[in-house]
């Protein structure tokens, strides 16, 4: 999905999330991005420009939660990112 809608979704995770509560993302990540651009040739570069960017952990910041950090990287350039709310 586009930068603009990501943000959105993280501000309404934060909204309905519990206090103290955790989100789990799992998203394409900043890493590899020659091999991840040959495997996603179909998806439109401004669906995953931000992911390149490494955008989601930041957006996460800007909406206020803690404890931000990648826990694990899977293949194709796939992060687990978890935060607290």
């Amino acid at each position: 999905m586009p930068d603009t809608i990501k943000n959105l979704a993280i501000k309404e995770i934060y909204r309905v999330l519990k206090t103290e509560g955790r989100v789990v993302i799992a998203d394409f990540g900043a890493r590899n991005q020659t091999l991840l651009r040959k495997i996603l040739f179909f998806e439109k570069l401004e669906y995953i420009d931000g992911n390149f960017r490494g955008l989601v952990p930041k957006y996460l910041q800007e909406k206020n939660f803690k404890n931000i950090k990648v826990a694990n990287h899977h293949f194709p350039s796939i992060d687990i990112i978890v935060a607290e709310k």
